[in-house]
């Protein structure tokens, strides 16, 4: 674990940027099949506002992003200092291996939809 926390301490900032933007809609991709199996049918059956499953995502992506931001990245209150000595922690490592999980998962998805024809995991 050590080993891949000090792997991420060496990317520069930017990119740390583009991987928080691209884990956190792997993980909403991931949140929003199980969020779409459990409201679909109150949806379709109008028991349901189509504007909550919507809500939902939002909702949780701003979350996953704020947090993916938090530990890949840093906050605004910080100095200019401690940008430039950020170093991850275990915290940076699980973020990154659930978006690793999420990532895996999709691909999964979208070879299983590929080589049988259906949509879904």
């Amino acid at each position: 674990m050590e080993r891949f926390i000090n792997r991420i301490d060496n990317i520069p900032r930017s990119m740390r940027k583009i991987i928080t933007a691209v884990a956190t809609l792997a993980m909403i991709v991931v949140f929003g099949y199980f969020v779409d199996q459990l409201f679909t049918a109150p949806v379709t059956e109008g028991d349901l506002s189509p504007w909550v499953p919507t809500l939902l995502y939002s909702v949780v992506g701003v979350i996953l992003y704020a947090v993916g931001w938090g530990v890949l990245v840093g906050f605004a209150d910080e100095t200019p200092e401690q940008h430039d000595h950020w170093h991850a922690t275990r915290n940076t490592a699980y973020y990154l291996i659930v978006a690793a999980i999420a990532v895996g998962l999709i691909i999964l998805g979208v070879a299983y939809g590929l080589l049988w024809g259906v949509v879904g995991i």
